[in-house]
């Protein structure tokens, strides 16, 4: 079991990204990382779909089109860096729409078996992603502080908009669910069950109503990727077995 404090105290900051954007493979030749933070920021950038074998990936280059800043890009990301141990916690763990209590969750994460000190870490670390696009653009979380400490954590509801990430995002399920194309929204909205597989209803916190229209918008833009059907109590979702998230990043 990996453990949950993916980056120590070392989680990303706002600056490295910007500059990692702007450079690319270029940065790790010029950058001013401390030698803590360089594997730090490469297993972020690894786990969000940025870094492969040292080397910025496909995504990197279609973020060049949508801007790295933009909604789209950071829903790719997080579509992506859910799965990451520390990312999927709070997702799984920090019900959205619910303000925690700094207390609260240092007390969930040590029942778990993480350290005080991990935890803090951990804490201090939601605070470092609010503080990307993640947070600032894709509403992905909030946080309070008296003084320096923080005070509570709080998991907000995606303003996302692209129905492409969702698509994204549905395939990115389906392949960790070992290839389960078909499934139902009922089953989607359902976080109860144990999967490999992250709803993008819980990655975004998204309703039923939200997911029904970018579902009913998909199949009719891309009836090549998906086919949803929402009538006579139906609601199967269909993904093509022929087509990757991967061919998904093809329609930005």
């Amino acid at each position: 079991m990996k453990s949950i404090n993916s980056f120590a105290n070392h989680a990303p900051k706002l600056d490295w990204v910007k500059e990692f954007f702007e450079k690319k493979n270029n940065y790790w030749a010029d950058n001013n990382l401390g030698p803590n933070q360089v594997p730090m920021f490469k297993r972020f950038l690894r786990e969000a779909g940025l870094l492969e074998n040292n080397e910025a990936t496909l995504v990197v280059d279609l973020i060049d089109t949508v801007g790295w800043e933009s909604e789209a890009t950071w829903g790719i990301i997080l579509s992506n860096f859910a799965y990451n141990t520390q990312c999927e916690w709070y997702i799984r763990h920090l019900e959205k729409g619910r303000t925690f209590p700094r207390e609260m969750v240092s007390d969930m994460l040590i029942a778990v078996g993480v350290s005080k000190n991990d935890a803090t870490s951990i804490i201090n670390a939601f605070k470092r992603l609010c503080e990307l696009p993640l947070g600032t653009k894709l509403n992905f979380g909030t946080v309070t502080e008296k003084g320096k400490q923080i005070k509570t954590l709080t998991r907000n509801k995606s303003t996302l908009e692209d129905n492409r990430v969702v698509l994204y995002s549905l395939y990115k399920f389906a392949e960790a669910c070992e290839g389960y194309y078909q499934f139902t929204l009922t089953r989607l909205l359902d976080h109860t069950i144990k999967s490999v597989g992250i709803s993008p209803t819980q990655i975004f916190g998204f309703d039923r109503d939200d997911m029904e229209s970018f579902l009913n918008g998909l199949s009719a833009r891309y009836p090549e990727f998906i086919n949803a059907t929402f009538t006579h109590d139906l609601n199967k979702i269909t993904l093509r077995e022929d087509k990757t998230s991967t061919d998904v990043l093809s329609l930005f």
